[in-house]
């Protein structure tokens, strides 16, 4: 399992994963605002835990769409 400093991106088995903290960086909004939108099935995310994992081709996607409106 590969991790980058600052915890934001974990690679388990195929693909990247990344956790709220990065997802929310990465689309300038809080951490909690982005694990609150994965707990309620809005944003594609599976639970390690008590740990969020987003997948980075869904935040891809998620960008294209707000540069798209």
């Amino acid at each position: 399992m590969a991790k980058k400093r600052g915890g934001g991106v974990v690679r388990p088995g195929r693909g990247y994963t990344l956790t709220p903290e990065a997802v929310a960086w990465m689309l300038n909004m809080k951490a909690d605002t982005v694990r609150r939108i994965a707990a309620r099935g809005d944003l594609p995310a599976i639970k390690v835990g008590d740990a969020w994992r987003i997948r980075a081709d869904v935040i891809a996607w998620l960008e294209a769409q707000r540069c798209a409106a």
